[in-house]
């Protein structure tokens, strides 16, 4: 402003200054004398005129380039105003894409895998690639961000002021913990059981911290929380729609997360006997059928135990059902903590169960069978006093508890070539199942033809 003042001072001080030489000379007493240049002031006149024209064009020269510098401008803040808007909509765009990708990479896992603890370390490897994306446009190269990612569970959906939120996984950095490692590792539960019990997003900030906790709603019920601790960079303005970008993306987000932790269990509910906590019987024959295939293909052994416990019938009706589920529990507990992790236990029906050896000669299946047949035989049951009726449901203050005793009988049968499928192994070790029993129970007996 100070040079466009300064300019038009200049321009208009010649034609100015013109002027009023020529009038101080016209009426000088230079200029009445007779001897002086008569046309002086007429040319001087004559030239401050001329003057006055150049310095009226000039100026209006210099306000048509204002006006022009004004339209320029005008429009040069209209495209920086678009360009704007297109850099907001791109980034709202990418991040929508983005949110789109980890949903679409979480929902492949799922369809993938199974293990629990696989699900969930790919799923946090997930959503830390999301908040790495979300970060993205507030960060430099340089910048690194030691962010913290942590599922929790509840105990027992429904019923959340009775029941306490447990950890699953904590990603930090590039390393993710599971629930057996929390008993070392520190975690913060901050704000964790209020997000649950108040089904919202909650945020804290602490300096450049922002601590935020979501809640994992699956069927319009709370079944865990995400809690994210990260870093926010830039102003104030962009750290406030940092935080609003973050509860927007994640509100969206856990809808697929709430999906990840429960379809396995699921899954694990619909291959699990709900009794044994074995799998079930469905389960049973699949996994025989691709042991069976391997040990076709590569030339292995595979063996099949089933187990009947003796006299079943008479427990439930001497000491009621509530004793027989007792006994069938911690009998599958007892053959859960008997076999290799290679080996599977299943509820094959009622009170028989199966152990399926993949890579165990029959030789060893009968090892096992009697190893188990001697456990069972020496474990003393706990069953409720028996009441009048002659079922023991719930024992009172003066009844005391009996234990019983329980045997179990065994049959064990090994894969060969000439088997055509599955059920002849079944069938099999069925028929040595059968020996035992009709043989006097008690005892293990093996397929022989």
């Amino acid at each position: 402003m100070v040079k466009k003042l300064l300019f038009i001072f200049l321009v208009g001080a010649i034609p100015i200054a013109t002027l009023a030489l020529a009038a101080i000379y016209h009426y000088s007493e230079t200029y009445q004398s007779p001897h002086f240049f008569k046309s002086f002031p007429p040319i001087l006149t004559s030239l401050a005129a001329l003057t006055a024209v150049y310095a009226i064009l000039l100026a209006a020269l210099l306000a048509l380039v204002i006006w022009e510098n004004k339209k320029l401008k005008t429009k040069t803040k209209a495209t920086e105003n678009i360009t704007q808007e297109s850099r907001t909509q791109n980034q709202e765009l990418q991040n929508k894409i983005e949110l789109l990708s980890a949903t679409r990479e979480i929902s492949l896992i799922l369809n993938q895998d199974v293990d629990f603890e696989t699900i969930l370390k790919k799923t946090l490897e997930v959503t830390a690639h999301l908040l790495n994306s979300l970060h993205a446009p507030h960060t430099t190269a340089t910048q690194t961000h030691t962010d913290e990612i942590m599922i929790f569970s509840v105990s027992a959906p429904g019923e959340l002021k009775n029941n306490t939120l447990f950890p699953l996984a904590q990603r930090k950095g590039d390393k993710t913990y599971f629930e057996s490692d929390f008993r070392t590792v520190p975690y913060d539960s901050k704000n964790v059981k209020e997000s649950a019990e108040h089904n919202r997003i909650l945020f804290l900030t602490e300096e450049d911290e922002l601590d935020l906790t979501c809640p994992l709603v699956a069927n319009r019920e709370v079944i865990g929380v995400l809690k994210i601790k990260t870093v926010l960079e830039g102003s104030s303005q962009e750290k406030t729609k940092q935080i609003r970008l973050l509860q927007s993306i994640f509100q969206e987000f856990n809808k697929i997360l709430a999906l990840a932790i429960k379809t396995p269990d699921l899954y694990q509910r619909t291959i699990t006997d709900g009794l044994t906590n074995l799998f079930s019987k469905r389960h049973f024959l699949t996994q025989l059928h691709t042991c069976f295939e391997i040990a076709r293909r590569h030339n292995q052994p595979l063996s099949l135990i089933m187990l009947d416990l003796d006299h079943f019938k008479s427990i439930n009706d001497t000491y009621g059902h509530l004793t027989g589920d007792v006994v069938l529990k911690e009998v599958a507990r007892l053959i859960e903590k008997s076999i290799r992790a290679t080996s599977s236990a299943y509820r094959y029906g009622g009170e028989e169960l199966a152990i399926i050896l993949p890579n165990t000669p029959l030789a060893g299946a009968t090892n096992l069978a009697e190893r188990l047949r001697k456990k069972i035989a020496g474990q003393k049951f706990n069953a409720p006093a028996v009441n009048g009726t002659g079922h023991g449901n719930e024992s009172t203050d003066d009844e005391q508890p009996k234990f019983i005793e329980v045997t179990a009988s065994l049959g064990a049968a090994e894969y060969k070539k000439e088997m055509i499928d599955i059920k002849e192994l079944i069938q099999q070790a069925d028929q040595a199942l059968y020996q035992a029993k009709q043989t006097g129970r008690n005892k293990v007996c093996v397929y022989a033809k």
